[in-house]
């Protein structure tokens, strides 16, 4: 007869015997679930925080691309706008900018001159185009009021700055498609995004590629799982945000680079810039427009404070601060110089706004007060040559 001790050792009955051992992989399963299972809860708590908190809504590499500024390649131009009407939210809440059917910043004019009109065509950077400014209350759009004020309503103001444009871009933009607009006068203030290429050894034409805004991988799907991540995760789209910043280094104005400042900068630059400066006039003389230099206004001076400093980004030009401020002051004097050789005017008031920060955005993009202010003193050194006419040239 057997009794109960005779029960086999871990037979599983209640109250009784001992469990059986893991095996080794049960046991490295065990663990890699305790590991990931609070990574998995973190991702979810992380998705819906961002879903939630985030108040820019669902965002993907492509409905990031259907609210930029609507680049495209050109063959005289490292780019332009596309054409057709396209409103375009700026970097700050309500902001936003309109691109006109044409592929101009502001409102739809008429491509063929209207009889009695007074056409000002301005072509500049992101300082024309008045990055920090709303829909209306660009400078170029206000000098257009401040003239209409000043008794000249036959005035019409074309904004034709482009971000990041420099002063070779807006010479090919004119000679591409400028003089068709059949403009009375051209303003070219540029100078900012032409000092980008003074650090550089290389010529203006191995240093900036053509544009391609496929190349830009904050805006483009890099594979099939890229999209599939961008489109079901928030927090991935988030956190691949700012691993391509980081690194691209890219920043408001385009890429920078984390190397030291440089105390000088070559002849190489300088030329450049006069060339093109000077071509950009003849080119205008040759179109039977009027051309204007006018200096730009900036934040940057010798006597900055450093709390002024602090606003201004050197990584864009690697220059140090005398540096760029030499830099300037080099472009300056060869807008005037060019401006005497050929006969044309070259507008200084901007200069009174150097250095004040309250009319500054940041280092060269205005506020809204000092949009306001650079066009009015634009208007009034322009009312005497708009009423001189052909005569504005300087014999």
């Amino acid at each position: 007869m057997t009794g109960p001790s005779s029960t086999p050792s871990g037979s599983g009955q209640a109250g009784g015997g001992t469990p059986p051992a893991l095996s080794g992989r049960a046991k490295r399963l065990m663990v890699v679930l305790g590991l990931a299972l609070p990574l998995v809860l973190a991702v979810i708590a992380g998705e819906i925080a961002v879903r939630v908190l985030s108040k820019s809504g669902h965002v993907t590499p492509e409905s990031r691309k259907a609210e930029t500024l609507p680049y495209k390649g050109t063959a005289v131009a490292r780019h332009c706008f596309q054409t057709g009407v396209r409103d375009v939210p700026g970097p700050d809440p309500g902001q936003v900018y309109r691109i006109d059917n044409h592929g101009y910043r502001g409102p739809d004019f008429e491509w063929e001159k209207p009889r009695g009109t007074t056409r000002i065509v301005v072509y500049g950077g992101s300082a024309v185009f008045d990055i920090a400014a709303s829909e209306g209350e660009d400078w170029p759009r206000q000098l257009e009021v401040a003239l209409h004020e000043l008794g000249h309503p036959e005035v019409e103001v074309i904004n034709a700055g482009i971000p990041g444009h420099a002063s070779f871009d807006c010479l090919g933009r004119f000679y591409g498609e400028g003089h068709l607009l059949d403009p009375d006068f051209v303003l070219l203030y540029n100078t900012w995004n032409d000092l980008k290429y003074f650090k550089s050894e290389e010529s203006l034409l191995h240093h900036y590629g053509s544009f391609c805004d496929s190349e830009d991988p904050r805006l483009n799907y890099q594979n099939g799982m890229d999209r599939f991540l961008c489109e079901t995760s928030q927090l991935y789209v988030r956190l691949r945000d700012r691993y391509y910043k980081r690194a691209i280094g890219a920043e408001l104005e385009g890429r920078t680079e984390e190397r030291p400042l440089m105390s000088e900068f070559g002849p190489a630059g300088p030329r450049q810039f006069r060339l093109n400066v000077s071509t950009f006039v003849d080119a205008a003389l040759n179109a039977g427009t009027v051309p204007i230099l006018l200096s730009q206004a900036r934040l940057i001076t010798e006597t900055n404070s450093d709390e002024d400093r602090s606003r201004i980004n050197y990584k864009y030009h690697r220059l140090t601060h005398d540096a760029l401020v030499e830099a300037f002051a080099v472009c300056d004097r060869t807008l005037e110089e060019v401006a005497a050789a050929k006969g044309v005017s070259c507008l200084s008031g901007s200069r009174e706004m150097n250095g004040h920060g309250e009319w500054f955005h940041d280092y060269i993009h205005l506020n809204p007060v000092g949009s306001k202010r650079l066009a009015e003193i634009v208007a009034a050194e322009l009312v005497p040559r708009l009423e001189a006419g052909d005569a504005l040239r300087v014999e």
